[in-house]
């Protein structure tokens, strides 16, 4: 599941912050890889067990910078997001215009619908 996530975050170039059991981050991370099937990293902080990891938060605006003296170009993919989560079955809430993915959870008790509010904001 996690190389699903790491290639649709690495798709849409969204920022990510990873929650783990031990810690909440401030910063947000470009990138979130999976060197290899138990572990995983982010810019600021890794390599990190995936059994440390509560939840995986991706922010699904692009940030486009143009230039020094322009905005930069915001690009919302969060429907594309949406869409490729469910095609993998990957389960995910959406909250507060993010997309939570739980790091484990109960899937014989869980609909396409359910809300999971034991996430972390």
């Amino acid at each position: 599941m996690w190389e699903e996530v790491a290639t649709i975050v690495r798709e849409f170039k969204v920022s990510v912050q990873a929650v783990l059991d031990d810690d909440d981050p401030d910063d947000w991370s470009p990138w979130f890889v999976i060197p290899n099937s138990n572990y995983g990293e982010v810019k600021n902080y890794g390599p990190f067990s995936l059994t440390k990891l509560k939840v995986l938060r991706i922010r699904p605006v692009e940030i486009q910078r143009i230039g020094n003296r322009l905005p930069p170009k915001e690009l919302n993919h969060t429907e594309s997001i949406v869409k490729a989560l469910v095609a993998n079955k990957i389960v995910f809430e959406q909250r507060d215009g993010l997309i939570l993915i739980p790091a484990a959870i109960d899937k014989s008790n869980v609909s396409a619908t359910d809300k999971h509010s034991d996430l972390p904001k």
